[in-house]
């Protein structure tokens, strides 16, 4: 999803038009608060077993405030990119502080190291993109390093789902994706 979304990023912006543009090297800074609310339906879910969703409240209240101060600082210095990072940070700290309580609760990660690390280089892609959207080599390199580090931490899961799109084999089209 966010490498597909980092790719594509010109190609959106030139179909929203030039009056966007000026977004665009924040454009996946805003882009990690979707993927944190994408994450956090999975990692936060003992919260919710736990019926202590007061939880939420706070947690959410902690990252508002941690995105106004953060903005009240940097978007004077900075501006729009100012804003972008007040917005990425609150929505790390929202995500990280989420998903440690609700694991007090109820563990829904299978396998924390390959959840930080995943975590890890979908934020520093987002903040790379803050200086690398106009250059297509240094997008298309960090591009290829981050599918190369996805396919390598996922082998194991995606040979799964190979053999198991192979055992059902074409005629089976409809029951696979009835499974997906």
């Amino acid at each position: 999803f966010v490498v597909a979304i980092f790719i594509c990023q010109g190609m959106i912006f030139t179909i929203i038009g030039q009056k966007y543009a000026a977004a665009q090297p924040v454009f996946m800074l805003l882009m990690f608060d979707s993927v944190k609310t994408l994450i956090m339906e999975t990692t936060t879910y003992g919260i919710a077993i736990k019926k202590r969703t007061s939880w939420n409240l706070w947690i959410s209240f902690a990252a508002t405030v941690i995105n106004i101060g953060l903005c009240f600082i940097l978007i004077p210095q900075y501006g729009i990119i100012g804003a972008g990072y007040g917005i990425f940070v609150s929505a790390l700290v929202q995500l990280i502080v989420s998903s440690i309580v609700a694991t007090k609760f109820y563990n829904m990660i299978k396998d924390l190291k390959k959840t930080i690390i995943s975590l890890t280089l979908i934020a520093t892609v987002c903040i790379l993109n803050t200086f690398i959207f106009q250059s297509l080599v240094y997008t298309a390199i960090t591009t290829s390093l981050l599918l190369i580090a996805f396919v390598f931490m996922y082998r194991k899961d995606l040979i799964y789902i190979y053999k198991l799109v192979k055992q059902l084999g074409l005629k089976n089209q409809k029951k696979l994706m009835k499974f997906v």
